[in-house]
């Protein structure tokens, strides 16, 4: 009697852990269908793929975008493959495989070779552990917005072309790296800045940079070589130098001229030598200089702060 009740025991205790499984398991199932559903019913279009990249799950709002089935994007190689520009591609994809994340806007290709654009949110997934065992990418469609906010440039330039000769006489290229530069600015401003404009929160931003880890990676050599070329020459600054309007005694000069002449002390002072130079050539251009010159020959000097700007904002 005493080994029944022992047997009757253990498998009431059995029956109980398999009900409780059981249970866990059925709360698992309703929470993952809740999800999907979520998933699906969303506006934003969601994809989700291994720790390498390989894709598993996207969807309804993704498939409207961009015209791709799940087996469609497997056979292409990945979600990566829909992206316009590969470079891009590469730069959320080797952030998120880092364990980091990334923002910002992205131009996609769909299966019928239209273009969109999709404001992009992409991070990694990880367990309790911090163990990587996901990526996932939320898309939302601002296709329509960029054209808008394209039409309304276009009516911009064409007007200020008519009310302003000189302007008017600028190749298109001219016109729209001008027009670039102040859009680009006036949001690194907003979401770098703070809306603070002065060199000293130019400092402490870049200073953020390095305590953050991400200084490094951006890519300012190329930059720092045409500054160079423009604004110095046998040692001495150009005639280009002087129409920034840079004081001697403003703040941030002097990262300006070491980085100009390659004696800064650091990645973080040759950046901020950067920036201040961006800075004046803003100012320059809101506070009409730039427009007293009619703009000429500046092209490759708002084209190369744009990159820069674009970088940074990330």
């Amino acid at each position: 009697m005493k080994y029944f009740y022992k047997t009757r025991e253990n498998g009431e205790t059995d029956k109980s852990k398999l009900l409780a499984t059981t249970e866990k398991l059925k709360k698992a199932e309703e929470t993952l269908f809740i999800v999907k559903k979520a998933a699906e019913s969303s506006p934003d279009a969601i994809v989700l793929t291994d720790p390498e990249g390989k894709h598993f799950y996207h969807n309804k709002a993704f498939t409207q975008l961009v015209g791709y089935t799940t087996e469609d994007l497997q056979a292409l190689g990945g979600g990566l493959g829909i992206y316009a520009n590969k470079d891009t591609a590469q730069a959320v994809f080797e952030a998120i495989r880092g364990g980091g994340s990334w923002t910002g806007e992205i131009e996609l290709t769909s299966k019928s070779g239209a273009i969109s654009f999709a404001l992009l949110r992409a991070d990694a997934i990880k367990d309790d552990s911090g163990k990587i065992i996901g990526l996932i990418g939320l898309y939302t469609d601002i296709t329509e917005r960029k054209r808008t906010e394209e039409r309304s440039r276009l009516r911009v330039i064409a007007w200020l072309s008519e009310k302003v000769p000189e302007f008017g006489a600028l190749p298109d290229c001219d016109k729209e790296a001008i027009q670039d530069f102040s859009i680009l600015w006036s949001f690194f401003e907003g979401t770098k800045l703070n809306n603070e404009v002065h060199i000293d929160k130019i400092i402490k931003y870049v200073e953020s940079l390095k305590y953050n880890g991400s200084l490094y990676q951006f890519n300012i050599a190329s930059y720092i070589r045409y500054l160079r070329s423009r604004y110095v020459a046998d040692g001495e600054f150009t005639e280009f130098y002087r129409d920034l309007k840079i004081a001697p005694d403003a703040t941030g000069v002097e990262y300006v001229g070491k980085m100009l002449k390659g004696s800064s002390n650091s990645i973080e002072d040759e950046l901020i030598g950067c920036l201040v130079i961006i800075y004046f050539l803003k100012n320059n251009l809101f506070h009409g200089d730039k427009w007293q010159h009619q703009l000429q020959g500046q092209y490759d000097n708002f084209k190369r702060a744009n990159k820069l700007l674009m970088e940074l904002i990330g």
